[in-house]
């Protein structure tokens, strides 16, 4: 199985495909088998073939785990009541499942149901996780998150930097702390953070849609400093790496704030970079 996650890691798909099927017809019960394929086949955007897989773990062990899997696949899907459906069966079984609570939060945050998101993510915290897993720091995240959506900033920002010492070089996270204090007017203070993501972001080539949001980001708070030709720069690399991320709603959709939006439509509205849209 080391093969397969080589190969998974330099996205050398047919290769990887061959060697998890291999790995099936030697041990067809195994279920992690049969996660690894629905994960690969999703990568690839093979939703039937990764939704047959999941299906198949069910078929040979109805356990949390597996109704957690496929109702990670539905939260993907966006097909939010099979996901809870799922996430709530994989509870019913394992009342401490600390991942379980996370992905069901989530869940309730895309559908705006507050409450029952921020009692998920506490229950998902409160129940004694290893803080190395990547649960534990998305637990944190997904909380700021949130936060952030309700502008509860002083919440969102201790969440934030719990999330960061348990992975500091996540660059979502530093650019959502960016984007919080740009709407404290502590616009020196998001730069920072924004320059910090970029490098981060220099070694993640392949994250490009926070690539573009981060540049675009950097170059609405230069133009409001008054450094134009930085910001035209900036938008013209942001732009080049995707238009939407000019869109109000886009960028709305993406926790950017009053203040940030405001200064966004003021730069938008110059001829030059305008010209870039």
């Amino acid at each position: 199985m080391l093969q397969f996650g080589v190969y998974q890691s330099q996205k050398k798909w047919d290769l990887a495909l061959s060697n998890i099927n291999k790995a099936i017809d030697i041990n067809p019960k195994n279920v992690d088998n049969y996660i690894d394929r629905g994960v690969l086949y999703s990568k690839q955007e093979k939703w039937d073939l990764a939704l047959a897989d999941f299906n198949k773990t069910i078929d040979i062990a109805p356990n949390a785990r597996t109704y957690l899997e496929r109702g990670m696949f539905y939260r993907e899907q966006k097909k939010w009541d099979l996901a809870l459906a799922d996430f709530n069966k994989s509870i019913d079984i394992n009342h401490q499942n600390a991942r379980a609570y996370l992905e069901r939060g989530i869940v309730y945050r895309h559908q705006r149901k507050w409450d029952l998101a921020l009692a998920d993510f506490n229950k998902s915290i409160d129940i004694d996780i290893n803080p190395l897993l990547d649960a534990s720091y998305n637990v944190y995240m997904s909380r700021a998150i949130l936060y952030q959506s309700r502008q509860q900033y002083k919440l969102a920002l201790l969440d934030y930097y719990k999330s960061l010492e348990i992975e500091p070089n996540n660059s979502g996270v530093i650019i959502n702390i960016g984007l919080i204090k740009y709407e404290q007017q502590s616009i020196d203070a998001a730069i920072k953070q924004w320059e910090t993501a970029i490098k981060i972001l220099e070694d993640h080539p392949e994250e490009e849609l926070n690539v573009a949001e981060t540049n675009f980001a950097l170059a609405v708070a230069l133009y409001s400093k008054g450094e134009q030709e930085k910001a035209y720069q900036l938008s013209k690399v942001a732009l080049h790496l995707n238009k939407n991320i000019a869109n109000i709603e886009v960028l709305k959709e993406s926790l950017w704030g009053e203040s940030l939006l405001s200064d966004t439509k003021k730069m938008l509205s110059n001829p030059k970079i305008k010209s870039l849209l």
